[in-house]
Formats: structure tokens, C-alpha cells, sequence
């Protein structure tokens, strides 16, 4: 009979279970039977939880459909001929918890060597295909399991322990902290002086408005390590790290379920406080912004235009007014070449059949856009520009909504029957006590809320006009202005500056008045369109008026 022997050692496998002891009593049951070992499957550091066809060494010898349920007929037979289980009759174990510690994945194994004629034994000489295995496999299956299932329950009442003492459990350390020896012996974590620079450079250029993406490839190009010291920068990795919570010194735990999307949350300790295991990176008030401004990003408020070499200086600041006069949508209006290489903006569905093709003229480019930088310069030329910036408030609300909760849970606790003994009810009211006066003086601070604020940057829209050197920032400044231009279809040969109106937001019912009589035509919705020749003629609109 052909051998298959099977060796199994997990990293907390005592010595006793090591791999030449597998094999050496594999190879007495081999020797003292009289049957020939033609292959060994030995996985080395492999957890017993992992199913026997899902293992490095071990799979390629078992056919991939024993972890298909109701599996069809033909798929078996070629998951069989796609396997190496035709080399072997019997598989040899040192015990049976080495072919598998899950009693529902021990039995799958067993059940398809059985139905196709092969054999299961342990070295002891027991053989589990027969019809008394059965039984046994069934019991010795369930205590495997049961063990598996007290592994678990030390390990995670091993890592709750280690979380709530802020000792360092493991694996690899938050992005900007190291980990260190404690005077106690133990491992913990300290700020990485080298790494924080980065994190609170990332921190504020996440604030002040750049996209994770871009600080992604800056980040990459710059060699900085990611936090596994593996893999590159990429959005969702940045994005992770820069909103955690661990950027506060929190010991945090991650939840990763099939299907869905990790999720983080920070572990309390006894008094229902965040356990601090290290200083913190940020503030509050930083990750609040930061958190704040990755919202506001996904909702598309406030999100900076991508800049791009050749991006038009009105793309999607001019639109067709044909369109807008006869179908009531905007269509934006885009740059073309025209004959003799003269570049031109056109309606965006001219390229389209039937009648929704627009008949709407084209216009010279630099026709256009001189039109539209003499009203920019002329009417808010000299006007302040204001930036969003984040203010941080009190920043005590998150912490009394904390102390609240922990409170809570210390009264759950005593309502259960916690703390009754003399020494118990002394240490509930030292730690109530202490938590109350906590946030009592955490109420007695003005509550200043936070939020985005307008700062006047010191310099005017002409200041700003200038330092824009290409069309691409030019576009950039007037999306953010919110200023939208309509290009009319006119008469024959008619100027681009008699054919553009200029669309204002305005509070809704508000009068808005030309400089020295210019027209404006009110178009309700809160907006108002003035003709561009005759506003720029007439010096502008009113100061304060139309933004």
C-alpha cells in the first residue's frame, strides 16, 4: 500500500510534537506493516485551523472539492485528476488532531478516503476508514474542536489583559510610533521622533486641503516606509492610518469580517476610558479636522480641483447658453482646434446627433477668456480671498461623552453584581468619584464647537490672478469662486464679450445693482446673469454685490 505521511507543527506546538517525532513514528508504523512511504506532506508552522485541502503541503494531495458543499459528480472527478490523490492509498498521521482539529473538516477527509477506497491510520495502529473508526472519529473530533475552541478563549483573554494593561501585544507597531523595552521588562510602544514629523507634514496638508492621493505618490517617492514596512502608499492605507485613532496613543483593535469593511475601535479599560498606551501624535482637535476634511472630500464639498497641465481655463466655468435657454441644462462648453491650429470653445453636444445637436456658435478662445479675466479683474480684482480653515473648539464634548459612558458601565457593573464585597464598594466609589470630578471639570469649559471658519488671507483675487500661472490654476480659482459664464449664440460676428453672461449666486431676493447703471437680468433660484461687455464697460458690479 502507497503511503501518504502527513506531518503537521504549529508554532505553539510543544517539542514533543516536532517534525522528526512525526516522522519517526510514521515511519515505525510503515516499517512494522510492510507498506512503502512514496510521499510526505509536512506542514511546518501551519495552525490546525486551516482545513487540510486549503494547506501548502498537504492540499495538492486532496481534491479541492472536499471544502464544496454539494459538489456535482463531475466537478469531484476533476477536482480528483487536478490533485496528486492518485499516488497514494492511505494516509498516515502521527494523531489524528494532525490531519485536522476541526471535527467537520476531519470527517470530509475521512468520509471521501472512505467512499474511494482509501485509508486513514495514526501511528499507533489505529485506523479510522473502518466502521469502528467512525465512531471514534466522531469523539475524538469533538474534543479536538473543543480544544481549538479553548485555544481561542486563552488567546483572547491573553490580548484583552495585555490591551488593558497598554502593554505591546505584538506584530507590527502603529505608523509613527517604535516599539521599545519597558522598564517593567515589557514591550511597549514610544513615539518614532523621524516617523511623527511625517505623520503631523501629512496631518496638516490633509487639513489645509491636498488629496490623499497625491500625498499617497509623494509619500511613495519619497521612500517613506509604509506601517508593515511592506507594500506601497496607497489612498486606503494613507486614509486608514492618518484618521486612527492610534494617532492618539489609543490601544485600538481591528474588526475584519468576510464581506465587509475593517473597522477600528479603541479598547477601554476597567473605568471605561480609552487605554493609553503611548503619547499621542496628534490632538484631538487634529484628528477631528482630519476626519472632518476626509468627509467633506467623499461628500465633494470643498474638494479641490485636480490640476492638470492642459485643463481649459473655463472648463466647466463656461457653459452653452443655447442649451440653458432652450433645454434648461448646462452643458458645459469645451476647447477644440479649428483650422489653422485656432483653438476654440464649443457646445459639448455638438459632437452629438438629431436634435440634440446645438447650433450654438463656437468662440476664439482668447476672445473668451479676455472677456472673462477683464470682469474677474475689474469687479473683484481687489477684493480680499478668504480661505476655509479648522477651528477646534473646547474639544471637551468627546471626552464628557467618554466619562458619561464609562460611568454608565461602572453602574451596570455594580448593578450586576459587582463590586459587593467591603473592598469592592470602596474601589467603585473611588473610581466613580474620580470619573465624576473629572467631568465636572471638563463641563465647567465653554463649549466652543468646532468647524470650518473664512480667514482673510492677506492677499486680493488679483494677488492670487497672478500667481496663477497657467490656465490650470486660473480654472482652479474660478470653480472655487463659483462663478459660471454662458456663451450666448448671438449674431453673426458678433464680440464673445456681447455674446457671455456671467451667472452671480446671491442669496435669493436680493437686488443686485450694476456699478453706474450696468444691466443685470434676474433669473431667480438666487442667481442672478449680467452681460459681460456691458458690466466690464461699466466698471463692474457694485462692491459686496453679486458674490
Amino acid at each position: 500500500m502507497r503511503v501518504l505521511g502527513v506531518v503537521r507543527l504549529s508554532r505553539t506546538d510543544a517539542a514533543s510534537t516536532s517534525v522528526e517525532r512525526q516522522r519517526e513514528a510514521i515511519e515505525r508504523w510503515a516499517g512494522g506493516t510492510g507498506h512503502e512511504i512514496v510521499a510526505w506532506a509536512i506542514d511546518d508552522g501551519v495552525s490546525g485551523d486551516i482545513a487540510p485541502w486549503k494547506r501548502p503541503s498537504l492540499g495538492p494531495f486532496l481534491p479541492q472539492s472536499l471544502g464544496t458543499r454539494d459538489a456535482k459528480p463531475r466537478d469531484v472527478a476533476r477536482a480528483v485528476a487536478e490533485s496528486r490523490a492518485g499516488e497514494w492509498d492511505a494516509i498516515v498521521v502521527w494523531k489524528l488532531d494532525r490531519l485536522a482539529r476541526r471535527a467537520g473538516d476531519m470527517l470530509a477527509v475521512i468520509d471521501w478516503c472512505r467512499a474511494t477506497g482509501r485509508q486513514v491510520w495514526e501511528a499507533s495502529g489505529t485506523e479510522y476508514t473502518g466502521p469502528a473508526g467512525t465512531i471514534l472519529v466522531s469523539v475524538l473530533g469533538g474534543l479536538a474542536q473543543g480544544e481549538r475552541e479553548r485555544m481561542v478563549e486563552r488567546a483572547r483573554s491573553s490580548f484583552d489583559k495585555l490591551s488593558r494593561s497598554g502593554r505591546w501585544r505584538g506584530g507590527h507597531a502603529p505608523w509613527g510610533y517604535r516599539v521599545v523595552d519597558g522598564e517593567d521588562g515589557h514591550k511597549r510602544l514610544e513615539v518614532d521622533d523621524e516617523q511623527a514629523v511625517i505623520v503631523r507634514e501629512v496631518a496638516a496638508r490633509v487639513i489645509a486641503g491636498e488629496s490623499i492621493n497625491s500625498l499617497a505618490a509623494e509619500l511613495q517617492r519619497r521612500n517613506v516606509p509604509t506601517p508593515s514596512g511592506r507594500g506601497e502608499w496607497r489612498m486606503g492605507n494613507l486614509q486608514r492610518a492618518i484618521k486612527s485613532d492610534r494617532l492618539l496613543g489609543f490601544m485600538v483593535r481591528e474588526d475584519k469580517r468576510p464581506g465587509e469593511e475593517r473597522r477600528e475601535y479603541v479598547v477601554k479599560g476597567e473605568d471605561g476610558l480609552p487605554v493609553q498606551r503611548a503619547e499621542p501624535i496628534l490632538t484631538r482637535a487634529e484628528l477631528s479636522a482630519i476626519r472632518a476634511k476626509l468627509a467633506e472630500n467623499r461628500s465633494g464639498a470643498g474638494r479641490r480641483v485636480g490640476a492638470r497641465a492642459d485643463r481649459a481655463m473655463l472648463l466647466r466655468v463656461l457653459f452653452c447658453g443655447e442649451c440653458a435657454a432652450l433645454h434648461d441644462r448646462d452643458e458645459p462648453m469645451y476647447r477644440f482646434t479649428g483650422g489653422r491650429g485656432t483653438l476654440y470653445y464649443r457646445c459639448g453636444s455638438r459632437s452629438r446627433s438629431g436634435t440634440d445637436q446645438c447650433q450654438n456658435r463656437a468662440a476664439r478662445v482668447a476672445d473668451v477668456e479676455e472677456a472673462v479675466t477683464a470682469l474677474v479683474l475689474s469687479t473683484w480684482g481687489d477684493e480680499p480671498v478668504v480661505e476655509r480653515q479648522w477651528e477646534a473648539g473646547s474639544q471637551t464634548a468627546e471626552q464628557i461623552a467618554e466619562l458619561t459612558d464609562a460611568l454608565a458601565m461602572l453602574r451596570e457593573d455594580r448593578a450586576a453584581g459587582l463590586y459587593s464585597s467591603p473592598s469592592g464598594v470602596e474601589e467603585f466609589r473611588a473610581m466613580y468619584g474620580r470619573l465624576e470630578r473629572q467631568r465636572a471639570e471638563l463641563e465647567a469649559v465653554e463649549q466652543v464647537p468646532s468647524g470650518w471658519k473664512l480667514v482673510d488671507t492677506g492677499r486680493t483675487l488679483r494677488d492670487r490672478w497672478a500667481d496663477a500661472d497657467d490656465d490650470a490654476a486660473r480654472n482652479e480659482l474660478l470653480r472655487l469662486s463659483g462663478l459660471r459664464f454662458y456663451l450666448e449664440r448671438g449674431e453673426a460676428r458678433a464680440e464673445a464679450a456681447d455674446r457671455l453672461l456671467v451667472a452671480l449666486p446671491v442669496p435669493a431676493g436680493s437686488e443686485v445693482e450694476g456699478r453706474d447703471g450696468g444691466e443685470l437680468v434676474a433669473l431667480g433660484m438666487g442667481t442672478v446673469r449680467a452681460r459681460v461687455a456691458q458690466v466690464v464697460d461699466s466698471g463692474g458690479l457694485s462692491a459686496g454685490q453679486g458674490g
